[in-house]
């Protein structure tokens, strides 16, 4: 597929973003401090963030099948893909990365198109929600820690409003594209893009009345808790600890900066686990030592669950084309 001038410009500001603040960060680092972190590594807290770290798989699988209503794939069946994805989304740029799930969707399942960008839609979607609930319940139950934060009521009101934004966006989007399309009728050069949102609409209608959307929600939230859970003891790990309010606070930094274009989250993620750290009163150096640590951690993680993704779907693809070869002779 071509690269239009837009696609060109988005990967160059992306691959600029992250190296000026890869740059940055690996000045800063102290690197035997780092090394002197990963010698002394607390296994027992390592095994307990390995262990929420594959529930967040799971939960990413699970949410997968549930808003693809129209495929029965059984569930360990899918699981490949799921941890092959995320391996995609921290190598490529965004959101290349995520574009792959369309392609994988299609070659090992045959999902359509609008199936899949629809699902993808509504995954990465409801990621956001439950991230900002998170966020807005963390500062109610624990407002009185934050209280020394600059702007701490703008901050409340900013994610109040963006998350009142994302469910309208959740409920009425199908109506857009239903007045989208009818203006394509009408305009011969919105011609070309009628079939696939039509198609588009029509999957995220079926999403609607399935009532997936309370269910997914819930798996969502349930997810992100998980990967709270992962990030807090891997930074144990680390023996970093830090106050789990502020941890909250830092991940929900680094998972909005995330959103920004970038290669991979490398340099963004830190820079925004960074922001949210040292609102908690760790160092320059600390907050970039769990930034870093924790990273690397999460990192080595999708590294492992895709790598093994990636070899179950080439075993498998080869398997089915010996079966179909054996078949025909």
């Amino acid at each position: 597929m071509p690269q239009t001038p837009k696609s060109l410009a988005k990967m160059a500001l992306a691959i600029t973003l992250t190296a000026l603040l890869s740059f940055w960060i690996l000045q800063q680092l102290d690197w035997r401090q780092l090394q002197s972190l990963f010698t002394n590594l607390r296994w027992p807290y390592l095994f307990l963030g390995l262990l929420f770290y594959c529930s967040v798989y799971l939960h990413r699988n699970l949410r997968f099948l549930l808003l693809l209503p129209r495929w029965e794939i059984p569930f360990f069946s899918f699981l490949p893909l799921t941890a092959v994805h995320n391996l995609y989304v921290r190598l490529l740029p965004n959101p290349a990365g995520e574009m792959a799930f369309i392609y994988l969707a299609k070659k090992h399942f045959q999902i359509p198109l609008s199936q899949s960008l629809s699902t993808l839609f509504f995954y990465r979607l409801f990621d956001f929600i439950a991230i900002i609930i998170i966020f807005l319940l963390n500062w109610l139950l624990h407002r009185h820690t934050f209280t020394s934060l600059p702007r701490g009521p703008q901050t409340v009101f900013l994610a109040l409003a963006l998350l009142a934004f994302l469910f309208l966006l959740l409920f009425f989007l199908p109506f857009f594209l239903q007045q989208f399309n009818r203006a394509a009728q009408r305009w011969l050069f919105l011609a070309p893009l009628q079939k696939p949102l039509q198609k588009l609409q029509q999957s995220l209608t079926l999403l609607q009345k399935k009532k997936l959307y309370l269910q997914t929600l819930f798996l969502s939230f349930s997810l992100w808790l998980n990967m709270y859970g992962a990030y807090y003891f891997f930074l144990r790990s680390l023996q970093l600890k830090i106050n789990l309010p502020f941890l909250v606070f830092g991940a929900t930094t680094q998972n909005l900066a995330n959103a920004l274009p970038n290669l991979g989250g490398w340099g963004v993620m830190e820079a925004g686990w960074l922001v949210g750290l040292k609102l908690s009163g760790l160092t320059t150096q600390q907050a970039l030592l769990a930034a870093v640590g924790v990273d690397l951690l999460t990192f080595a993680g999708t590294l492992l669950w895709g790598s093994g993704g990636g070899l179950i779907l080439f075993l498998k693809k080869n398997l089915v084309s010996k079966s179909n070869g054996s078949d025909n002779s």
